[in-house]
């Protein structure tokens, strides 16, 4: 069976659950007519704001690492802090000031729904 082939039958099979999707998202923005291309990428919620310390975020990491087996959970935790210490290598040293807790915080507009300038 050539790539190809494969390629179109996955589609084909995974195509009913991304119409529910789609179904469901123009649901979800009150779109009374046709969802169009851009609204994919229009956010679903106004705004999320997650605060974190390193050590939660560390964790949260771990256990996303959990279901793909063991050979993650084995190297996980060092691949995690060393990234963590690439990311925020002054933390340690950070005692006393608000860089302990750094916020994420996600667009309420996304760039495909800003005007464009002339």
């Amino acid at each position: 069976m050539s790539v190809y082939t494969r390629l179109i039958d996955g589609v084909n099979r995974w195509l009913p659950s991304f119409h529910r999707y789609l179904k469901l998202r123009r649901k979800m923005m009150r779109i009374s007519d046709q969802l169009r291309y851009y609204d994919l990428y229009a956010p679903l919620v106004a705004a999320v704001e997650l605060t974190f310390t390193p050590e939660e975020a560390q964790q949260h990491i771990l256990d996303a690492l959990r279901p793909l087996g063991s050979e993650y959970m084995r190297r996980g935790p060092a691949l995690v802090q060393r990234a963590l210490d690439r990311l925020l290598p002054d933390r340690r040293e950070a005692v006393g000031r608000v860089l302990e807790r750094r916020r994420v915080r996600r667009a309420s507009v996304h760039a495909a729904q800003l005007p464009r300038s002339a």
